[in-house]
């Protein structure tokens, strides 16, 4: 056999899974600060909890019978910061927020409400925690 021509040979310097692994880290660092909220968090080192937030509106003129009006306010702002993490988000209907943060202590606080104080509350790794946020009314 005669060979006819040079022969050509392609050499790759990266395997194409390490191409795919930088182009996803790129992209993940290019989106970290993207879109609306997010948890917070490294969910893959097993290290967060979950925090629910219910904000509710109590107060007013008393209802027939007695007693002190009170419901859940559904899309309320709820603000966490502390332990790196700055985020805010919205109840829902039922006026909950549910937040997965890591391990830390955070001041949690609800805008909607007024100028009422910031609540601290530490999350443990895989904890669950709830909070109530009480708004006032007059």
């Amino acid at each position: 056999m005669k060979a006819i021509g040079p022969v050509v040979r392609t050499v790759r310097k990266k395997p194409p899974a390490a191409e795919s692994a930088g182009a996803l880290a790129a992209l993940a660092l290019i989106c970290a600060g993207c879109g609306g909220p997010v948890p917070a968090g490294d969910s893959h080192n097993g290290k967060t909890g979950t925090l629910a937030v219910a904000v509710i509106e109590a107060g007013g003129p008393a209802v027939p019978g007695g007693g002190t009006p009170k419901h859940r306010v559904p899309n309320a702002e709820v603000k966490i910061t502390g332990a790196g993490v700055n985020i805010s988000s919205r109840t829902g209907k039922a006026g909950v927020a549910t937040f997965s943060l890591p391990s830390g202590s955070y001041l949690i606080s609800s805008p909607t409400c007024g100028s009422t104080e910031p609540r601290k509350v530490t999350v443990t790794a895989k904890g669950s925690r709830s909070l109530t946020w009480w708004c006032p009314v007059p």
